[in-house]
């Protein structure tokens, strides 16, 4: 899992497209403002009800509950084309404009009916919503069920009529400011996102920036390179003290004998007086690197491009800067031998520890 302040170390990295993403949400809000019209919309009441006929109470009865049961038919009577079409005349609008513009939704418990329709702020939506209560109310006395008299047994009554037409913009601040967020929200979650894949060690400065920890060298194959950068390591933990015990870990593979050599042989180059005693570990194995890491003179963290994450041993070596009382210095192993030994940890192959383990500190 990637820690908290690699994530971090990724946001100061990434800041530029974070808000370069920021600006751009905010223009794209504004556009989207700009863009989209203002509106009206005018709401309605109506319920449907048994007619005002001379009926007896029973019969009464009966149209009102085929009135509930055939509400769906109501409701899709509301959206029929005459009542569109009349929407759209009285309210001077395309009539495709006043069929997305029309809603009607049901309250489940009554035969009511909720009206709502919106048009462009050129259009007359309170004119249009009483033009479409009068065709549904045509429209119900035709398709209604008829009386032996041949009179609709179903009405339509207006509860609350049209109300005047309520004009609504969009607010090109907030849009701005709604866009500005949203693009801020994709631009982290990118930059989070990469940071969870792409943790692994890839540089000295990857190492630096987000373990807080010095790299004093890079070490390939060549001998050359290792007893270089074993010199400079040396040079690092001497600094102001003698190394008598050092600690050398690495991440998910162990550090060779030969480099505790040549770990040995510089510091001694050094120091002729000091014979130093090095204790080798494993970050991802290793219970014990706490206690070793308190009695320790200095801590050498070998890190393998490409294979060691400082997700996964971030807090372990911010750990160490408090517990030891010496340096903790990085190196960073580009070999293929410590690449070829990573893929064998990977693939859990038992295999004979290319390191013998030295005295306890």
């Amino acid at each position: 899992m990637t820690s908290l302040p690699t994530i971090v170390a990724a946001l100061r990295r990434r800041y530029p497209f974070i808000l370069a993403f920021g600006l751009l949400g905010a223009l794209l809000g504004l556009a989207a403002a700009l863009a989209r019209p203002a509106t009206q919309s005018s709401t309605a009441l109506t319920t449907l009800t048994s007619r005002n006929i001379d009926l007896p109470v029973d019969a009464i009865y009966s149209v009102n509950q085929m009135i509930r049961v055939t509400m769906p038919n109501y409701l899709a009577y509301g959206q029929d084309s005459s009542v569109v079409n009349a929407a759209a005349a009285a309210a001077g609008i395309d009539p495709g404009a006043a069929e997305g513009g029309l809603a009607l939704t049901r309250d489940p418990d009554a035969n009511v009916i909720t009206w709502r329709l919106t048009t462009p702020e050129n259009g007359d939506a309170q004119k249009g919503l009483v033009a479409a209560l009068a065709q549904f109310d045509k429209v119900v006395s035709n398709s209604a069920p008829k009386s032996p008299a041949g009179q609709p047994l179903v009405a339509v009554e207006v509860n609350r009529p049209p109300g005047v037409a309520a004009v609504r913009r969009v607010s090109r601040p907030f849009a701005g400011v709604a866009g500005a967020l949203m693009g801020l929200l994709a631009a982290l979650a990118v930059v989070i996102a990469r940071a969870r894949q792409t943790d692994t060690v890839t540089s000295r400065d990857s190492i630096e920036l987000e373990l807080r920890t010095p790299v004093v060298a890079e070490m390939g194959d060549d001998d050359a390179s290792r007893a270089q950068g074993w010199r400079y390591a040396a040079a690092a933990l001497a600094k102001g003290r003698e190394p008598h015990r050092i600690l050398v870990l690495g991440g998910r593979v162990t550090p060779f004998d030969e480099d505790v050599r040549l770990l040995q042989d510089s510091v001694t180059d050094l120091l002729p007086t000091v014979t130093p005693a090095v204790v080798v570990r494993t970050l991802s194995a290793d219970s014990d690197i706490p206690r070793l890491a308190g009695g320790a003179d200095g801590v050498v963290v070998m890190l393998v491009r490409g294979v060691d994450s400082t997700g996964e041993i971030g807090g372990q070596i911010r750990s160490l800067r408090h517990l030891c009382r010496g340096h903790v210095v990085g190196i960073l192993d580009d070999s293929e031998n410590a690449k070829s030994a990573a893929a064998v940890v990977r693939k859990r192959v038992r295999r004979r520890p290319a390191v013998r383990r030295r005295s306890v500190l």
